[in-house]
This record gives C-alpha cells, sequence and structure tokens, in this order.
C-alpha cells in the first residue's frame, strides 16, 4: 500500500505546518503572535494534534476521522462565537 502512504506524507507536512502555527499562535494573524486564540483554534488544534499521532501510527483512516470531526467542531466553536 505504498500508494496510501506516497498520498500520505504531503498531508502530514501539511499538518505537521497547521500545527506548528497554531502552536505559536501565527495562524492567520499576520505572524503576530496573539495573546488569547478564540475557542475554535483550540478545537482545531487539538483535532490536528490527535490527527498527527494517528498519522504517526500510520492510522490513516483515524486520522481522516478526527481531521473531519475536528473541522465540524471548529465550525460550530466559530458560529457560536459568532452569535454571542
Amino acid at each position: 500500500m505504498t500508494h496510501g502512504i506516497a498520498l500520505c506524507a504531503p498531508i502530514y507536512t501539511l499538518l505537521f505546518a497547521l500545527h506548528s502555527a497554531l502552536q505559536n499562535g501565527k495562524l492567520f494573524s499576520g505572524g503576530e503572535k496573539k495573546e488569547e486564540l478564540p475557542h475554535y483554534y483550540t478545537v482545531l488544534f487539538q483535532a490536528v494534534e490527535q490527527a498527527i499521532d494517528a498519522l504517526d501510527e500510520k492510522n490513516y483512516g483515524l486520522a481522516k476521522q478526527l481531521l473531519i470531526h475536528g473541522q465540524q467542531d471548529a465550525e460550530e466553536a466559530f458560529l457560536a462565537a459568532e452569535e454571542s
């Protein structure tokens, strides 16, 4: 199943970059570190962390599900923040 591994290498690189950006507070902030990130960032950060762990274990299906749920949860948190 080298095809799956070959496809996952770019995805892993993208997730690692996203994880680093979220961890450093630099995502969508022009490189300036923010004092406090919105809740939806932390929701997405946790999903990316878990997906990276799943990729490290070569559990690609779980990684995909974690990202899908992370995206959905982050969208819900974003909408909830807009309503309040």
